[in-house]
């Protein structure tokens, strides 16, 4: 499943600043072409922005983009490459769940044989989904649509817990084929997925040895003790 070293998204210097405030020293973070990177951190460390970076929608000047080696100055513009769920919607609402598929290139029939939770819905639009179900229909799309990365900020956001398991199994059959970029406040499901952990701590990116540096550098608490990933 593990990519070379050679095959992945590479993002060096990334800087967040607001106004006269540096969020963000600048950073690396490397994003391998199969598999989940997860980048942890305390609210209003920049991971958002970081993520929007990453699409394109970050203005940073200094900001290197490359793809297996080759500069990319605007990854979100190139077919197949990305795709990206916000933490806030920004989808069209009035459109609906077959609308959704069709647009991302999935087959409607083969996508609602593997998520018959949607089945009575696909006709529906998205507005009149509730938050957390809508949320998990975006999510599953974008890992399931033929691009070689996707990436995901806050995908377990008002997602009922009995639907957690259907999202990380969701997460473990895309790693195979592609890269993965996420973060969410739910470590412990983060945890469960993550092939590599970043964290951002005194305002850089780092990349994590070990889950365990979670608790080292201040992120968890003392007693935290992962369980084997699955």
């Amino acid at each position: 499943m593990r990519s070379s070293p050679a095959e992945r998204l590479l993002l060096e210097q990334i800087q967040i600043i607001y106004g006269n405030q540096r969020v963000l020293e600048a950073s690396t973070l490397a994003v391998a072409s199969r598999g989940v990177t997860a980048l942890l951190g305390r609210n209003g460390t920049g991971k958002s922005s970081v993520f929007r970076a990453v699409f394109g929608m970050y203005p940073d000047r200094n900001l290197s983009i490359t793809v297996d080696g080759s500069f990319v100055r605007h990854p979100h513009l190139r077919p197949g490459l990305i795709n990206y769920v916000p933490q806030r919607a920004s989808h069209p609402p009035q459109l609906t769940v077959a609308r959704y598929l069709k647009y991302y290139g999935l087959e409607r029939e083969r996508f609602l044989a593997e998520y018959p939770l949607f089945q009575s819905q696909a006709d529906d639009r998205l507005e009149t989904l509730s938050l957390g179900t809508a949320r998990l229909l975006l999510c599953l799309i974008a890992l399931g649509a033929d691009t070689r990365y996707t990436v995901l900020d806050e995908p377990f956001s008002n997602v009922m817990p009995v639907h957690n398991e259907l999202l990380l199994d969701a997460l473990r059959k895309a790693r195979a084929r592609k890269g993965v970029l996420l973060s969410d406040h739910q470590y412990r499901t983060v945890l469960d997925v993550a092939d590599t952990l970043y964290l951002i701590v005194d305002r850089r990116i780092r990349l994590l040895r070990d889950p365990g540096e979670l608790t080292e550098l201040g992120y968890l608490p003392d007693h935290f003790s992962p369980a084997p990933r699955r």
